[in-house]
């Protein structure tokens, strides 16, 4: 029997979508649009389908899915594909019959900015206003784009439907024969809630705030070493290293191996594992963990009173390296918001209590990770719009965030106060992101040291800000050129 979930809206008409296939392969330090939906929720390329050589959809975690009926177990093999396929404008539109509710109102396209399709926007909120004219879009290939507040968080707190289960894939050349499933993410309860129950303690405020004095002491060390050059690439010097720094205290990694991990995570794709940037992660995690000398926090979850395999440890330790390029984002959104508003950053200079309000607003607003992918293990009617088993979902967590009359940036009241909303940029449900209490941790770190080291800083002259997607699915600016005058 089929699950209804908020069928408020009428069944909308049918209509089939021809690709574009006008735009070139993507190019660049950062070369796709989200080129999978990796384990926080990002896009990944399924192969085309039969007799739909330009279909494709986007999933919803690395690796097949479960086996429900549907085709969604097939791997991507060609991530370059997905801006000339999946987000395709419509050249013509050929009526077809009516197959029962189901609808076939396509995702609007992105304002990409450049020739590439590798920016998404100036402002990538106008895109998310957009994706909320309608309730549920299908995509080329099939997928399920939902954006509607209720049904979004509807489906979030209904595992049992909408199912984040995966399994494992081939690695060849890493020293494994299986890519380890991501752990906790591409589980659900029981063994969701069992693998929650043992890594939880690890990163509840108060064990998070062991590891402040060392976040404090690497953002230091590296805004310290920017000052006196009077500028910067926020982004390639400040958003992509610190997350990394932060990880190699959590995981007690080498701290010197933050930029080699750093570099690697960036260009890993979840479902291209035989790609020498995927061998390479998976190979370090491999050695890092099986070997004599292994970090405390493995050690200490092989060695517990329930232990996790050597297995589930590796997929643990590649989930964190795959899932940085969220705090990246969140920073990178920090710096240019604070850049463009000189009153802001004056306010929280003077109050750094403000700091925290700040950092919930900009998640809202800015949403780092703004898809998360599902499985539908049954089938079930959302917005009036009848989704089968097997079927890919996309819940887009960026639509459920933006409220009628939001600004594009975090504003301050008369009285000189952010008053932050409510946000589901952590996701909710049994999934919700274990590592919340660390991220904010790190925002407020990073911003508290900048603020503090650079009395005053703004944008390059003439510099036009421009969203992209990571390969990891996040959205971020693709650079953030910052001056200011150094010391004497």
């Amino acid at each position: 029997m089929a699950a209804s979930i908020a069928a408020k809206s009428p069944p909308r008409t049918i209509s089939a979508i021809a690709p574009s296939n006008s735009f070139s392969p993507v190019k660049g330090r950062r070369p796709q649009c989200p080129a999978n939906f990796p384990p926080c929720g990002h896009f990944d390329i399924p192969p085309r389908r039969p007799g739909r050589p330009d279909a494709q959809r986007p999933r919803g975690a690395p690796g097949p899915a479960p086996e429900t009926g549907g085709n969604t177990q097939e791997l991507a093999s060609n991530t370059q594909e997905f801006c000339s396929t999946i987000w395709v404008r419509a050249q013509s539109a050929t009526p077809r019959a009516a197959v029962g509710q189901v609808s076939d109102v396509p995702p609007p396209l992105p304002p990409f900015a450049d020739a590439d399709r590798t920016v998404i926007a100036a402002d990538p909120k106008d895109y998310w206003r957009a994706l909320q004219s309608e309730a549920v879009f299908v995509g080329m290939g099939g997928y399920y784009l939902v954006t509607r507040r209720e049904d979004v968080l509807a489906a979030l707190g209904d595992y049992a439907t909408f199912t984040s289960r995966r399994q494992p894939l081939p690695l060849p050349g890493a020293g494994m024969k299986t890519l380890p499933t991501p752990v906790p993410l591409a589980y659900d309860p029981p063994e969701h809630s069992r693998f929650r129950r043992i890594l939880q303690p690890y990163f509840t405020p108060r064990a998070v705030d062991a590891l402040l004095p060392a976040l404090r002491e690497q953002a230091s060390v590296l805004i310290d070493a920017l000052v006196p050059r009077g500028g910067c690439d926020a982004i390639a010097d400040v958003a992509v290293p610190f997350p990394f720094g932060v990880l190699t205290a959590l995981c007690g990694l080498p701290p010197g191996d933050r930029d080699k991990l750093a570099a690697w995570a960036e260009d890993v794709n979840w479902d291209t594992p035989g790609s020498p940037h995927a061998s390479g992660l998976f190979a370090y995690l491999v050695e890092a963990i099986t070997g004599e000398a292994r970090p405390a926090l493995a050690s200490r979850l092989l060695t517990g009173a329930d232990p996790l395999t050597e297995n589930e440890a590796i997929g643990f330790y590649a989930l964190l390296c795959s899932a940085q390029d969220a705090i990246q984002a969140a920073i990178g959104s920090a710096l240019l918001q604070l850049a463009r508003d000189r009153r802001l950053r004056r306010s929280l200079r003077d109050n750094p209590d403000q700091i925290g309000a700040f950092i919930e607003e900009l998640l809202r607003l800015e949403t780092p990770f703004p898809f998360i992918g599902r499985f539908t293990a049954r089938q079930v009617t959302l917005a009036g719009v009848t989704i089968p088993a097997g079927s890919v979902v996309v819940l887009c967590l960026a639509t459920t965030n933006l409220e009628a009359g939001d600004g594009s940036s975090v504003t301050l009241t008369d009285d000189g106060e952010i008053r932050p909303k409510r946000h589901r940029s952590f996701a909710a449900g049994v999934h919700r992101c274990l590592g919340k209490a660390l991220a904010r941790m790190e925002l407020t770190v990073i911003i508290t040291e900048f603020l503090n080291a650079v009395k005053d800083f703004e944008l390059e002259p003439d510099f036009t800000p421009a969203f992209t997607f990571t390969p990891g699915g996040a959205v971020m600016p693709s650079s953030l050129p910052l001056r200011w005058s150094p010391p004497p």
